[in-house]
């Protein structure tokens, strides 16, 4: 395929180029899934909530050891709320930021010990630690609610193929925000939400992308050598 012709942007409000996308991402996600231990069918939501927070500015290959490593020690919230914090930094040490990460992960143990998990994104919001794309990530995983969780992967994947956002942070970009919300399939988001990233990882690359590999024919980086803002 020529990768210098050029080819025309899908129209952000198609639904059936919105659906196109949708259904290319499903489809490759399906064959092509990155295998992690709170990705397992049989995996907890304690697993997956811890998961989520390690996640936070690291590659997922990069957190499996310590995620293992905690719940290990910490089975469930009441062991990680019990576990020094010490202790805890020291679990997170291969990943950096430790201090940072086990404040968060005890005051969120803390709190879920008190309330329990929520199940909607914006009660989730409100819990130590949370913020918006974690939120959503969690809520469309565990609870099949139909959220856009958008961190810099799913930001880059988007304004290739469908133009650039207006704002710096994309937690406020309206466009980018509507955008996100309307590829997000009614039934079993958590699947294309994991599939969006495994396709930002192995595909849609920020540098280095994988173009002849990309089911994606409408991609403005494919025939412009076009990188977004982030």
């Amino acid at each position: 395929m020529d990768h210098q012709k050029h080819t025309t942007r899908p129209d952000p409000t198609c639904s059936g180029c919105l659906e196109a996308f949708q259904h290319i991402i499903i489809t490759w996600g399906a064959g092509s899934s990155q295998q992690f231990p709170w990705r397992r069918p049989d995996r907890r939501a304690y697993e997956l909530v811890v998961a989520e927070l390690l996640l936070q500015q690291t590659r997922a290959e990069h957190v499996s050891g310590s995620f293992e490593a905690i719940i290990d020690r910490c089975p469930d919230w009441p062991d990680l709320a019990a576990i020094p914090v010490a202790d805890l930094e020291n679990l997170l040490k291969p990943l950096g930021l430790q201090r940072r990460r086990a404040a968060a992960l005890h005051a969120l143990a803390e709190a879920v010990n008190q309330k329990g998990i929520p199940e909607t994104a914006s009660e989730l919001e409100q819990l130590p630690g949370i913020g918006q794309y974690i939120s959503r990530a969690i809520a469309a995983q565990l609870f099949q609610e139909v959220v856009a969780p958008i961190d810099t992967t799913v930001a880059r994947i988007l304004e290739r193929v469908f133009g650039p956002r207006t704002l710096a942070d994309i937690r406020y970009d309206p466009g980018l925000q509507r955008l996100a919300l309307n590829l997000v399939p009614p039934t079993d988001p958590g699947a294309y939400l994991v599939a969006l990233l495994d396709f930002g990882a192995i595909v849609c690359r920020p540098k280095a992308p994988s173009c002849e590999d990309c089911p994606v024919n409408s991609c403005r980086f494919r025939s412009e050598n076009y990188f977004p803002s982030s």
